[in-house]
């Protein structure tokens, strides 16, 4: 799948073709803006003078991480506490997932599992997987075919499933508006020059 977040063209395709660039990039898109974290795993492939794999950075000498982190421009604004949970993250997809990033979602056979794998994650993730667009669509799709609520619940605590589905339809609703507006923009721009 190629991405086209509004960073430079080398970095989206890093994050296109990389699971474990992205999931870094998710994790370290807090208190910084999108396109400094959306970048800076391919500032750290340029500083380390190679695509990295989640071992080799699980295995990382800390204190080496955490320079790398902190040269300036430094890949996030604390370098140090980012630097542990990129290695805390590399730990987790080496240690559950045999060092295979994109397992962390392509293995998950629902809505409520994908959501359970990043929950475990490190740092902020939690948050992320519930406004995921596929998540919700994963919840109303076991909603409406096996009446189970649970994927429903586990993104929303409410006690009215009625209310989660409709919450969830318009999370994706949502998402669908914006993408093709963002799509009807980007080809009358395209169809224009």
């Amino acid at each position: 799948m190629t991405l086209s977040l509004p960073v430079d063209a080398d970095a989206n395709e890093l994050l296109s073709r990389s699971p474990l660039a992205l999931l870094i990039g998710m994790l370290l898109d807090q208190q910084v803006t999108l396109e400094k974290a959306f970048t800076s795993p391919r500032d750290l492939v340029r500083r380390l003078g190679h695509e990295p794999t989640a071992q080799e950075l699980a295995d990382y000498d800390p204190e080496a991480l955490v320079a790398i982190f902190s040269e300036r421009p430094a890949l996030h604004r604390y370098p140090r506490a980012m630097a542990a949970r990129v290695q805390q993250l590399c730990q987790l997809v080496v240690d559950r997932y045999h060092g295979d990033a994109a397992s962390v979602w392509a293995g998950a056979p629902t809505g409520q599992d994908l959501l359970t794998r990043i929950n475990a994650l490190p740092g902020f993730l939690t948050w992320f997987a519930k406004f995921l667009p596929l998540t919700h669509g994963l919840a109303l799709v076991r909603y409406g075919l096996l009446r189970d609520s649970s994927g429903l619940h586990n993104i929303w605590s409410m006690g009215n499933t009625t209310a989660m589905a409709g919450l969830s339809l318009a999370v994706v609703v949502v998402f669908a508006v914006a993408l093709t507006a963002v799509s009807v923009r980007v080809f009358t721009r395209t169809a224009l020059r």
